[in-house]
């Protein structure tokens, strides 16, 4: 009931809106968790990724504890065989948070998405409808991508994911997955189709694991880790991580 009227309420906003009042819930939450038990946001002493994030951040509704994990994880992860891919990547505004800047040139970086907005819905996905998150424009995004990570090897998949995107040309060795699909169907079929080709090492960070708006990720999540013996760890971010050893 709380999380329908929660959507219900969220549904008279447009996204852009959105984002910035759970940037600003964001933040006053961890301005308060600095001053009551001394913990501080580590970003503000990492200017790599506060220039990353500054650059992202018109792109992405990711607040800032969501992103500075993606962009640590990312770090992480160059050290590790495989090239790097994101399911559900709307804008690409990450792009500067995974590459660091522009800093990751050895990797292909291969960006699915339909860019035309969410496929159908089921009932797992009660809070969401087709066409959400649509106004995307492809040449915009080349555009952008160019000018902001100009050094970085990029690859654009148009398609809803994966009845048409070509399984074959993705990356048969992956080092960094990130899914971001707000959706039980494509977040399961992601993790069927591509945990396999994780390298010793690799990972996959799923957002929205736990937000009482995408429970189809949750579940999609819990089942597959339940029938493959995975142990996903749940962050406190809002994102669940998996590593395959």
């Amino acid at each position: 009931m709380i999380a329908q009227l929660r959507y219900a309420v969220s549904r008279l906003f447009p996204e852009t809106l959105k984002f910035k009042l759970s940037l600003s819930a964001s933040q006053l939450t961890y301005g308060l968790l600095k001053s009551l038990k001394g913990i501080a946001p580590l970003w503000a002493d990492d200017p790599d990724f506060e220039a990353a994030y500054k650059i992202a951040a018109p792109r992405i509704l990711l607040d800032k504890g969501r992103a500075f994990m993606l962009f640590q994880l990312a770090k992480r992860q160059r050290a590790i065989a495989g090239e790097f891919v994101e399911l559900g990547a709307y804008q690409c505004g990450t792009a500067t948070l995974l590459t660091g800047n522009d800093t990751l040139t050895d990797k292909t970086i291969t960006f699915i998405d339909s860019f035309e907005g969410l496929p159908e819905v089921t009932e797992k996905d009660p809070f969401w409808q087709k066409g959400d998150m649509s106004g995307v424009s492809l040449e915009e995004i080349k555009t952008y991508l160019a000018s902001a990570v100009p050094n970085a090897k990029v690859d654009l998949k148009k398609g809803f994911f994966p009845q048409e995107v070509d399984l074959e040309a993705l990356p048969q060795a992956i080092a960094f997955l990130h899914i971001d699909t707000d959706l039980y169907q494509p977040t399961k079929d992601a993790l069927e189709l591509l945990y396999a080709r994780l390298t010793p090492g690799g990972a996959i960070l799923i957002d929205d694991y736990g937000n009482l708006s995408c429970p189809g990720v949750t579940q999609a999540v819990d089942e597959y880790s339940a029938q493959n013996s995975v142990q996903p760890l749940f962050l406190v971010t809002g994102q669940a991580l998996l590593i395959k050893l």
